[in-house]
């Protein structure tokens, strides 16, 4: 008898993890054991495998993965692709990567602990990001998500994410401030085949844009997670408690859920960057008040 792969599977192991099996659809990867692991090796549409000298273990293990659809019985030259074949990364083991792709923000958040407002540590150019790419390929790395500064001011942004795709890799979560969310934009990823979660920042009721330092912010990142909502998109946010918001956290999930949003990440500010100055710091709650 012999068996091939599903198109949707690639045999994978790293430094320190033998056999693993990658499901390109659901970004998920199952680990096997060695002798499992090397009885799907053979399920190539090549090698024969004679199943009833096989080990019960084993032919349960080959009827339960034909069964889920992860193999099937190899009909005339039906082989698995060359990409689906065992490859080895020589780096440990990481399914995904979090990936600031800019120092550079457009807005003025006064708690921006790394100074985007001022871009303090710099854009990287294209073909520097285009060289990280591939060294997340390298690594076996088959997720990223992408945060910045806002990395959405990237004018090569949708030129990151067809990257992204072009190597294998999915768009898990983009961080946002939603300024320079769109439908235009939501049009592109999904021509790019990536359908990525939202998380937008939001700073809560009466306090969104203090702490943001622009007007109008809060109607773009609130009509951001409306658009996203009816694109169907999952969204998050993050909230940044201090003295001037914190009595509006229960107002702000109130408003954040009738918006569709799933889940709300909530902290206190880290006195570097822009939340260092005088005018501001002296808000910082104390970790009792936390």
């Amino acid at each position: 008898m012999k068996y091939v792969l599903d198109n949707r599977y690639l045999l994978r192991s790293w430094k320190d993890r033998l056999g693993g099996v990658v499901d390109t659809k659901r970004r998920d990867i199952c680990f096997l054991g060695k002798e499992s692991y090397y009885l799907l090796l053979k399920c190539d549409g090549a090698h024969e495998i004679d199943v009833e000298t096989l080990p019960e273990d084993l032919r349960a293990f080959l009827r339960d993965f034909e069964n889920k659809g992860v193999i099937r019985q190899a009909g005339f030259l039906d082989y698995i692709r060359p990409e689906q074949s065992h490859r080895r990364y020589p780096a440990a083991f990481k399914a995904s990567a979090h990936w600031s792709i800019t120092g550079a923000c457009n807005l003025k958040c006064r708690h921006c602990f790394m100074s985007a407002p001022h871009a303090k540590h710099g854009v990287p150019t294209h073909e520097q990001i285009m060289d990280i790419a591939d060294q997340l390929v390298e690594c076996g790395v088959f997720e990223v998500d992408l945060t910045g500064g806002e990395p959405l001011t990237r004018e090569d942004f949708l030129d990151v994410v067809g990257a992204l795709s072009q190597r294998g890799i999915s768009v898990g979560i983009i961080f946002t401030n939603g300024w320079l969310v769109d439908e235009k934009l939501l049009d592109e990823l999904d021509t790019r085949g990536q359908h990525p979660e939202f998380q937008l920042s939001f700073d809560g009721v009466g306090a969104h844009d203090f702490l943001r330092g622009v007007p109008g912010a809060v109607e773009k990142t609130l009509g951001a997670l409306r658009l996203l909502h009816e694109r169907g998109y999952a969204t998050s946010a993050s909230m940044c408690i201090h003295r001037k918001n914190r009595g509006a956290l229960r107002d702000s999930v109130k408003l954040l859920a009738s918006y569709g949003v799933g889940d709300l990440k909530v902290g206190s500010m880290m006195q570097l960057g822009e939340w260092a100055s005088p005018d501001v710091r002296d808000l910082q709650l104390s970790h009792q008040e936390v």
